[in-house]
């Protein structure tokens, strides 16, 4: 797993209520690098906290549809004298009670002014000093958030609410005042999205090996029963579940025992029809049109839960954008294992439709393009997102440029051989090139590895594709599309892929001549002059006195430049200079021996 399981939210968001009573700069959390990998609702919550801490005014947060944010909040916020604040969300949230928090804080001289309906948000807040008298919270609750809001707010509790969550509340509540836990960056990794990789292990899926070692086997998280629930699952032993203490596994449990005929008796699930999405209607919805058609679009209601459950087993939704609430490498950690399933002869493609995934299956013997062939006419969606099975994708976009083609960055991973050492920075200055030229508006190279087009200007120019040239179906699809005078942009860097470079000098001889050997086939004027040009300044090197300086400067500012938008800005400095000179002097050689090889042997 390139990027691994998200931290716990549950502990982190604790964690920093905490942090924020005791006074603690919560900027520094958001100045972390690592801010922008924790999930939605922990930045969320510290993003509001840290609005609290540099504002005096009256302040209307946004809390989403996060009602751990909601309710933590309402609590830290009832008791900062003089503080004036409103709690908003979305409309789901406006349909999620709070009622018995927000009572419970009264009875104890809490200011907080429902706006629309009682017991439901918006608040209006305005900080008092707090009465000492402990609160009776008794069972039933409607969320047991409500009593994780009193007690991580310094107000005595007493209840009869048996819960995990609860006493995860207390743990990282003492841990923190001991010293045992001050950083986010401490917070260990979170058992409930690690819920949907036991999911599709147990429906048969392929997952990531590393995954169990990352996670805490004396862990206080309620969901790390989700090991016992799904090795039951797995070997189709479960009979019943009450989920009374771990609602957030029904999701991916239901889909589960769905997919291998499994029909256990389910309790404990009445919390799960005020989450982000009524999730028993939401799971009961999927599953019918699944089991009508598998390739049937699930509707997730924005809700992370579900969109994963139904991914995580090989089906597709209408929403991966809601994903980050909790889990944002999720979708590029499951694509990287459907990468498994190659783009060779005789295996599927996958091909990427609005965050969707449909496998088209090859025939042997006639590889990726005919599979394209196959698939776009099965398309549904106005834009098709094609990625190589040996490339880890970005994350899905939110929206997408209004153009025919967006040709999109891809940067490449050394293996720390000096092979591919020169092979990084080649591949560097090459992409960084290609942006260039297509931010100018005039695109002289795109990737079939990553890229984005209109389905229906593909279909347009499908035609142009040379069936009787192996692969560089995506150059004659540009060429194509420059002469019917269609949109081609760059995509921006949030949506730069990663590839790998080739294992063995053969196999990177064999790309570059496949590369070389249909070049002659191209047509576009301004793609022939960037060709040439390449391949005389390279002769150059040799030729003329002083040009290898010149043509090592030049390149290793593309280099850089490509490195600072897309790839690895600490990379740039004196080290990769050095590797850029030697890769000046041996480039010229390198690239008459494809050219030679590729011009000369037709077929791969």
């Amino acid at each position: 797993m390139k990027n691994g399981l998200p931290i716990s939210k549950s502990i982190a968001n604790r964690l920093l209520i905490c942090k924020a009573m005791r006074g603690d700069d919560l900027s520094e959390v958001i100045a972390s690098p690592a801010f922008a990998l924790y999930p939605d609702d922990v930045r969320l919550m510290a993003k509001h906290l840290v609005a609290l801490q540099l504002s005096n005014d009256a302040l209307v947060l946004d809390c989403q549809n996060a009602g751990t944010v909601m309710r933590f909040l309402c609590a830290f916020a009832a008791q900062q004298e003089g503080r004036e604040l409103t709690l908003t969300g979305c409309e789901r949230m406006m349909q999620r009670p709070i009622g018995p928090l927000v009572e419970a804080l009264r009875k104890i001289g809490a200011d907080i002014r429902y706006l629309g309906e009682e017991g439901f948000p918006p608040l209006r807040i305005v900080g008092k000093r707090l009465e000492k008298t402990p609160l009776q919270m008794c069972a039933p609750q409607p969320s047991t958030q409500f009593i994780s809001a009193l007690l991580l707010a310094g107000i005595a509790v007493e209840t009869d609410v048996q819960s995990p969550y609860i006493d995860l509340t207390r743990t990282v509540i003492r841990d923190f005042q001991a010293g045992r836990i001050s950083r986010l960056e401490d917070v260990e990794k979170d058992w409930s999205s690690a819920a949907f990789w036991l999911e599709r292990e147990a429906v048969g899926l392929p997952i990531p090996e590393e995954i169990f070692s990352q996670l805490r086997a004396d862990s206080e998280q309620g969901d790390k029963v989700a090991q016992i629930l799904f090795e039951q699952i797995r070997s189709r032993s479960l009979t019943a579940w009450d989920f009374s203490l771990c609602p957030d596994l029904y999701p991916a449990a239901a889909v589960a025992c769905c997919v291998i005929g499994l029909q256990p008796a389910f309790s404990g699930l009445q919390t799960l029809r005020l989450k982000e999405s009524d999730r028993i209607a939401a799971v009961e919805e999927g599953l019918r049109a699944i089991s009508q058609d598998s390739q049937a679009v699930v509707k997730t209601y924005a809700d992370h839960r579900i969109a994963m459950a139904f991914l995580a087993a090989g089906f597709r939704v209408d929403n991966t954008a809601c994903i980050s609430k909790s889990y944002p490498a999720f979708l590029s950690e499951l694509l990287d294992c459907e990468r498994l399933v190659a783009l060779r002869e005789g295996d599927s493609m996958p091909v990427f439709q609005d965050g969707l995934l449909t496998r088209i299956q090859t025939d042997e013997g006639r590889g990726k393009k005919h599979a394209l062939i196959q698939a776009m006419p099965l398309m549904e969606s106005e834009f098709v997102w094609m990625c190589d099975a040996d490339i880890l994708p970005p994350s899905m976009p939110a929206s997408l440029p209004n153009a025919d083609l967006i040709i999109l960055p891809l940067r490449m991973e050394s293996n720390n051989t000096f092979f591919s050492e020169l092979l990084t920075l080649e591949y560097a200055a090459i992409q960084s090139f290609t942006m260039l030229a297509a931010e100018k508006g005039h695109p002289i190279l795109c990737s079939g590895a990553n890229m984005i087009v209109r389905r229906s200007a593909w279909e347009e120019c499908a035609g142009a594709i040379r069936q009787d040239i192996p692969s560089g179906d995506d150059m004659f699809i540009l060429e194509e599309m420059k002469r019917r005078g269609k949109t081609i942009v760059a995509g921006p860097a949030s949506l730069t892929a990663t590839c790998f470079a080739p294992t063995s000098l053969k196999a990177l001889l064999k790309q570059r001549a496949r590369w070389a050997g249909k070049a002659p086939a191209y047509q576009d004027r301004e793609i022939l002059l960037a060709g040439g040009w390449t391949v005389l300044s390279n002769l150059f090197v040799y030729l003329l006195p002083g040009w290898a300086f010149i043509k090592w400067v030049a390149d290793m500012l593309l280099v850089e430049r490509h490195h600072k938008q897309y790839a690895y800005p600490e990379k740039c400095g004196l080290k990769t200079w050095l590797w850029g000179a030697v890769l000046t002097l041996v480039y010229p050689l390198w690239m008459l021996l494809c050219l030679s090889v590729g011009l000369f042997r037709k077929k791969w």
